[in-house]
């Protein structure tokens, strides 16, 4: 048994530290392959363990993969190995990196063994390599199948009762969004990429990666992958509605409108209103246009809980701050579009529970653009409190 801190999870932990650098690391996980190196729980893991190694390190999850599956490859070609993943990084194609592989070793390449070439396609994914991972997707179909534990490594399986959303965030593009953690940084979040694994086998079509499209920074791949996993069966979910709305492009929220029905829950609907009015005159309006569009009216824009109707399960800010519509939300923001947007359909000025009507959060934040537009509109300002139907 060796020395525990070149464990998969050692190593980890070393390079987010800066004791190790990538390649040491890449290493030390080979030589669980090459050399038959074991450190305390290697021998107890199992193909369950890459639901979670996936999208900690998708190379280390496919190097538990080749051990798992018991692949002892010789020692004397680790050198060769790292020399070929880390190819898999920059090649062009993949007949470069069969260059590589070619040379400077005798026996077969090691690109012949289904289960190391999977492991470069993990490190190609990583990379960012797009254009090589797809070659190798494509070239795959030359093993009898895939290697096992394929699916699990690029569509690892959650449990059921977490968030579909839990632990995916990241930046891509220098945008906040949802994605495999392998693709950390990258330009987008590879719905296109995910969208070819799932056609292709080489993934399964999980409900978590609605939130993927939702989120995506490119419309045409995020539209893809959504409309695929609607067709292999993938429920979708009211809360996608809220992430496409929070991080999404209008394409994605308006095609999910279009699929999938509203909400009928009145404090959800109430929350996608207030999502339009915090994004401001462009954003809030064109998306109240979508909303309206696709049944929202006037009568969810002014709905309130009154005293006999219990608030819902905080969504946001709003529940706990309850009985404002979302006129006083863009009022309070200064968004004078989206509250001239608002009046002109329907909306009603109130006072919410701090008896504190629209005009009044508008004055109080010195948003004289917003006091201007309730002075064109001076029917907004004659209101009764909220509680006036119900008490009187």
């Amino acid at each position: 048994m060796a020395n525990d801190s070149g464990c998969f999870r050692s190593s980890s932990y070393a390079v987010q530290d800066g004791l190790i650098s990538e390649e040491t690391k890449l290493r030390n996980d080979l030589a669980h392959i090459f050399s038959g190196t074991r450190h305390t729980g290697d021998d107890t893991m199992t193909l369950k363990d890459i639901n979670e190694w996936s999208e900690l390190n998708i190379v280390s999850a496919a190097v538990i993969i080749c051990m798992v599956q018991g692949l002892q490859l010789p020692s004397t070609a680790l050198d060769h190995a790292v020399k070929v993943i880390t190819s898999a990084h920059t090649a062009a194609t993949l007949d470069d990196l069969r260059r590589v592989d070619a040379q400077t070793r005798a026996g077969p390449p090691l690109l012949d063994n289904p289960l190391f070439y999977q492991l470069v396609m993990a490190a190609a994914l990583k990379n960012n390599n797009r254009p090589l991972f797809r070659a190798m997707m494509s070239a795959s179909t030359t093993f009898p199948s895939p290697p096992p534990g394929h699916q699990l490594l690029f569509s690892p399986e959650r449990h059921p009762r977490l968030p579909l959303s839990a632990g995916q965030q990241a930046t891509f593009g220098g945008k906040s969004s949802y994605g495999h953690a392998a693709l950390r940084g990258q330009p987008d979040n590879g719905c296109d990429l995910w969208a070819d694994m799932i056609e292709a086998g080489w993934a399964l079509p999980r409900a978590y990666m609605q939130i993927w499209a939702a989120t995506s920074s490119v419309p045409s791949a995020g539209l893809r992958l959504l409309n695929l996993l609607v067709s292999r069966g993938v429920v979708l979910d009211d809360a996608t509605l809220y992430f496409a709305q929070m991080y999404g492009t209008p394409e994605v929220f308006s095609r999910l409108l279009d699929t999938k029905p509203l909400p009928s829950d009145p404090p959800a609907r109430q929350s996608l209103l207030h999502l339009a009015a915090h994004h401001g005159d462009v954003d809030g309006v064109r998306e109240l246009e979508t909303l309206f569009a696709h049944g929202i009216s006037a009568a969810d824009v002014n709905w309130r809980p009154g005293p006999e109707v219990p608030v819902s399960m905080p969504r946001g800010r709003e529940d706990k701050v309850p009985y404002r519509t979302a006129l006083h939300t863009a009022a309070e923001r200064g968004h004078a579009g989206v509250v001239e947007w608002l009046i002109k359909h329907g909306a009603e000025a109130t006072y919410d529970y701090h008896h504190q009507e629209p005009l009044d959060l508008a004055r109080a934040e010195g948003h004289e653009n917003v006091v201007a537009v309730f002075g064109r509109y001076p029917e907004c300002t004659a209101i009764k409190p909220w509680f006036w139907k119900s008490w009187f």
